[in-house]
């Protein structure tokens, strides 16, 4: 027997939060305690991404040479692929970039919630629990499809080839999402993901700029930085203070090395940050320019990777910390995923600045007037 857990609220409307059977008491018990005890509306971050569940597969490199598609990104599949893709996978749980950003923050200290689509099958009932076990609170639009899945195919080498079944993310129809939802938020954060609902997602990013919030986004894989790049070009120069990005995605974006691509966009948004991988990265900043070490631990899988830095990097940012601190507390993050299978940070994680360790390098530099080309069509001129 299913029962829904509605909420009503001070105009009088019901809202309905997620359906939960009898044995679900534990959580609704929280979730009643949750909202009894704060705001609908109070946190300090939001983030704009769809539910998504994750697949873990090893594979060796002859599967991966036989895959259509290339390495490394993420193409999309249909459900009878995907089925075969996961066949004998080794690892199911709750996924999505945006959530697994925030679920680092969290464990950080930030308090967050997410708006986006989740299906409306027994995949969304567990996602949303798992959302709550971390002090999430979810805001999910519920579509009548299946939540959307992921495989991520792990090389031996420990990266990761990605192949989504999205469900309920195929055709796009806007939804409603309160405005209140931005009210007094630091921190509305983006996945590249929905940079293909162009319209809707500039009309929330105008929600957050009007409510004085930093808005934040990861560019998500280089296919949609290639499919999209005007796009992305319009939110970095008009709307974006914090854009990330790999070196496989900059390149995209801009045709340019890692280290050039970051100085180069560094002259369109306040914050750039440049990600490659066991080499670190690059990050740039209002004439400030720096290399990161990435912190060297065995790779077991690289997926997350990305996002968990995103989360100690934002960490450093909503914390008034140095650049430099940001870029270690985001290489701290990185590190802490990579040494596990899959996306999801543990909930009892305890992070410790003394885990990065001695020989962690920051090389700290300054931005001189005429450092590279700029990047074609960027400016508009």
């Amino acid at each position: 027997m299913d029962r829904d857990l509605q909420i009503q609220k001070g105009d009088g409307k019901v809202t309905k939060i997620y359906s939960s059977t009898i044995e679900d008491q534990r959580i609704i018990r929280f979730l009643l305690f949750l909202f009894c005890s704060f705001s609908l509306f109070s946190h300090e971050i939001l983030t704009y991404g769809d539910a998504i569940i994750d697949y873990i597969v090893f594979v060796d490199n002859a599967f991966l040479d036989n895959l259509p598609g290339g390495t490394g990104g993420s193409d999309q599949v249909d459900l009878e692929t995907f089925a075969l893709l996961t066949k004998n996978y080794q690892k199911k749980c709750p996924g999505s970039s945006s959530v697994n950003t925030m679920k680092g923050l969290v464990l950080l200290g930030h308090s967050s919630t997410v708006i986006g689509r989740i299906g409306n099958d027994a995949d969304g009932k567990d996602y949303v629990k798992s959302l709550l076990s971390y002090g999430i609170t979810p805001a999910f639009t519920e579509c009548n499809t299946y939540t959307g899945r992921i495989v991520a195919m792990i090389s031996p080498d420990g990266h990761r080839t990605m192949r989504s079944c999205v469900g309920c993310l195929v055709g796009f129809d806007a939804f409603a999402v309160a405005p209140e939802l931005f009210q007094d938020i630091s921190l509305f954060h983006v996945e590249g993901y929905q940079i293909p609902n162009f319209s809707f997602l500039k009309e929330l990013v105008t929600l957050a700029k009007e409510s004085g919030a930093l808005i934040s986004m990861d560019t998500g894989c280089h296919e949609l930085v290639t499919k999209f790049k005007a796009q992305l070009l319009d939110l970095i120069t008009n709307d974006l203070d914090i854009l990330f990005t790999n070196d496989d995605e900059a390149f995209a974006l801009t045709g340019l090395s890692p280290e050039k691509a970051c100085l180069e966009l560094a002259k369109l948004c306040t914050y750039v940050v440049v990600t490659c991988g066991e080499k670190g990265g690059y990050v740039a900043s209002q004439g400030q320019f720096l290399h990161y070490d990435a912190i060297p631990v065995d790779l077991i899988d690289d997926t997350g990777a990305g996002d968990c830095f995103i989360a100690g990097f934002l960490h450093g940012i909503l914390t008034d910390q140095p650049l430099e601190q940001c870029a270690k507390v985001g290489a701290l993050m990185a590190s802490k995923i990579i040494q596990l299978i899959g996306a999801e940070l543990p909930r009892d994680l305890v992070v410790e600045e003394a885990d990065i360790g001695d020989d962690h390098e920051i090389g700290v530099d300054f931005v001189s007037e005429d450092t590279t080309n700029r990047i074609e069509g960027c400016t508009g001129s």
